[in-house]
Parts: C-alpha cells; structure tokens; sequence
C-alpha cells in the first residue's frame, strides 16, 4: 500500500501567503482609485485633456481596464486562500477519522 504525507500546516501557511497578495493586490487598488479620483485635475480640461482621457483608448477607459483586473485577481487570490484553508481541515478531519478508526 501506498503511503501519502500530507502537511496541513504547510497548506494553510500557503493559503496565508495567498491572503497576503491578495490584501497587498487591494491596497494597489485603493492607491489607484485615489490617484484617479483627480480626474481632470491631473491632465486638464482642455482638448489636449479630452484627447487624453476619453474613448475607448483613453486614460479613463484603460485605468477602468486596470482596476477592474486587479480586481478581479486579488479575488482570486482570495478563492484560492479559500480553497486551501479549506482543503487542509477536509484532510485533517480526514486523518482524525482514520486515527479513529484505528483505535476502536
């Protein structure tokens, strides 16, 4: 029979870590939507400004992009941290079964 090691503490470090990116990920967020809160401040409300900032290729559009994709990963990191920590009690609730098992 095979034997198979499993390190659950290791696993939750791991989800820990994920956690960690993910915090790290959301603070880049916030730093981003404050910078972009100035709007027209920072490039002027001009033509040269509009140029600048609107359509589908502009600094409004593109900063949207962004966001909406840190966002989107820092949610995954968290799914992932998620997933993890939840792996790591199935397999401790799974070993506290079999060690039961074994003594009855």
């Amino acid at each position: 029979m095979s034997e198979i090691e499993v390190y659950t503490e290791k696993l939750r470090t791991a989800a820990g870590d994920n956690e960690a990116v993910q915090g790290g990920l959301r603070g880049i967020i916030r730093a981003a939507e404050n910078a972009f809160a100035v709007g027209t401040a920072a490039w002027g409300d001009d033509k040269f400004g509009a140029q600048f900032a609107e359509g589908p290729d502009g600094f409004n559009a593109r900063m949207k992009n962004l966001i909406e994709g840190a966002e989107s990963m820092a949610e995954s990191y968290k799914e992932q941290a998620k997933g993890q920590y939840n792996g790591a009690k199935a397999l401790d609730n799974a070993e506290d079964a079999g060690t039961l098992g074994f003594q009855t």
